[in-house]
């Protein structure tokens, strides 16, 4: 894969409540992307997963079931989820400051066993977002809403994967 027929890739807006009731981590809203060198170093290093995990990044990053900080990578986080269509359980991880635009930064993706999810989740390096939370979340946006008023294009009572 040639770095030249590559550009940065736009997977939308990073779940910052969810991190924030998950982590603990305040966040400013914001697009998450991945650069073409972040692309480029991913298919390498990942070079039979790379094509079958991409298509679901966006996915996992939107609705992760797992969120846990990298402890060993100071400044960023992980998302895990369990796509359909993979065998395995798929982790991405994304630098939590923002660069010039403004953007979260893949920084790669790769499947990782359910053994290592449940290893982290047994060294607390891992919390689930259980269908319980992720209503918390949405109740607690909803609550804003109704105090802000509706974001542009948004119902006070829709969620994600909601449509009118």
């Amino acid at each position: 894969m040639g770095k030249k027929r590559l550009k940065r890739l736009l997977f939308g807006q990073l779940p910052i409540q969810t991190i924030k009731y998950t982590l603990g981590f305040e966040l400013e809203p914001g697009q998450v992307s991945m650069s073409v060198n972040a692309q480029f170093h991913a298919s390498k290093k990942h070079p039979n997963e790379y094509g079958k995990c991409l298509p679901h990044v966006a996915g996992v990053i939107a609705t992760p079931l797992y969120l846990g900080d990298d402890e060993r990578n100071v400044g960023k986080i992980e998302l895990v989820g369990r796509p359909a269509g993979l065998t395995e359980p798929l982790l991405v991880a994304v630098e939590i400051t923002r660069d010039q635009k403004g953007h979260y930064n893949v920084t790669s993706f790769y499947p990782i066993s359910e053994t290592k999810v449940q290893d982290r989740r047994l060294r607390q390096t891992a919390f689930p977002i259980t269908p319980r939370e992720r209503q918390q979340v949405w109740e607690a946006l909803n609550m804003l809403t109704v105090i802000l008023g509706p974001r542009r294009g948004q119902t006070p009572n829709n969620q994600p994967g909601q449509h009118s």
